[in-house]
């Protein structure tokens, strides 16, 4: 059979950035070349696939707790993406606080520099627990944020805080602001004005705030107009609010807003509009409604379609005599964000991606792995 070129390490890591977390297992074992090139991207969001991938993550991440571990690889400054409401589930709650500071400081002493940040909705019954990463020792962990998401429900004032010390390169903002106190409030939204002025780079910003005052948020947006991309309102109450300087925003592509006054939109907006509904449930009359500006044909930025992501809980689907009762008792899977989906070849830039495509094409067996490659790291042709 006829060798093809050795592949260098760059191609190598463009190639294994297709990969699904199965076939990177497979990867790391084809030699030492690609376990170098694959551990970066296997380590970068360990809590952000599997329940199971979790767990192993968390035991090896207190390994390194003691700091006298001796181990070939130092897997915790790999870490880019952390799911933190998926790092707390592997925890026991009894000692959920100290340990999750533990991991915090060791993360922090192995010079971890996060790019994406998750919180998911998992009730409020933690509120001290939720808020520890945002103690200020910490903020260099997060000072290189550029996506964060953060759903939970509990009090966001030093979130913010944090956030609007430490952070410049947002261009994704997910959260959920809800909270009973007024002064706290008027205390995050100071904060969120300081967060949005200090971003070098477009921003798509989505709130949530169930009631929450629309004419606090309004100021503040219109203070801003040049520095959005996306922007999406749930919840808030907006009555007696004023649209005109959604307008003024020369950067704006797409703009929604979960509300019963969604039609006081269409004068500024247009009519031209697309809804959403935002709950499972068929009886809710509540929908988001979607304008797509500037010929911008991308769909629901921050609702895209999770159908054919795997779901984060080992629980295998239910058969269709469960269907119905059962699956209605069966707890909603977390999905993996947005951020990890893989990339289409047509994102991929550079001479390479006629080989990649051909690679790619040829190295996958039907059961998803890496069987074409040779102890040397040479790529082979199959007979």
């Amino acid at each position: 059979m006829d060798a093809w070129p050795i592949l260098n390490a760059d191609v190598i890591q463009l190639i294994l950035n297709y990969l699904s977390i199965r076939e990177l297992q497979s990867a790391l074992l084809v030699n030492r070349l690609w376990c170098r090139a694959a551990l970066p991207i296997y380590w970068k969001a360990p809590f952000s696939y599997t329940a199971k991938r979790s767990r192993v993550a968390t035991k090896t991440y207190e390994l390194f707790l003691e700091r006298t571990v001796s181990t070939r690889y130092d897997y915790p400054s790999m870490l880019k993406e952390l799911n933190f409401t998926n790092l707390l589930a592997t925890l026991d709650e009894k000692d959920c606080f100290t340990k999750i500071n533990k991991i915090l400081q060791m993360l922090l002493f192995h010079g971890v520099r996060l790019e994406s940040f998750i919180m998911d909705n998992s009730g409020t019954k933690h509120e001290r627990v939720y808020a520890s990463w945002a103690t200020p020792v910490y903020a260099p962990i997060f000072s290189s944020l550029s996506f964060v998401k953060i759903r939970t429900p509990f009090q966001k004032t030093n979130v913010l805080k944090m956030l609007a010390k430490s952070c410049t390169t947002l261009f994704h903002l997910d959260m959920h602001l809800h909270d009973n106190s007024t002064s706290r409030v008027d205390e995050s939204l100071c904060y969120l004005n300081e967060l949005i002025s200090a971003q070098t780079c477009l921003l798509s910003l989505r709130l949530v705030f169930p009631n929450g005052l629309g004419r606090k948020l309004f100021p503040i947006l219109q203070a801003h107009p040049e520095r959005f991309k996306r922007i999406e309102l749930v919840k808030w109450n907006f009555r007696g609010c004023e649209w005109p300087w959604l307008a003024q925003c020369p950067n704006l592509i797409e703009f929604a807003l979960t509300s019963y006054l969604a039609r006081d939109l269409e004068d500024v907006l247009g009519t031209n509009h697309e809804p959403h509904r935002l709950q499972a449930s068929k009886s809710s009359r509540l929908t988001t409604a979607h304008w797509h500006l500037k010929g911008n044909d991308e769909k629901f930025y921050f609702h895209p379609d999770e159908s054919s992501l795997e779901p984060y809980d080992d629980i295998p689907p239910p058969a269709e005599s469960e269907k119905g009762s059962a699956s209605r008792t069966r707890p909603r899977p977390t999905i993996r964000p947005k951020s990890m989906m893989f990339r289409s070849s047509h994102d991929l830039k550079g001479n390479y991606s006629a080989l990649i495509d051909k690679l790619l094409s040829n190295m996958l067996s039907g059961n998803g792995n890496i069987n074409m490659f040779s102890g040397n790291g040479n790529i082979y042709r199959s007979l």
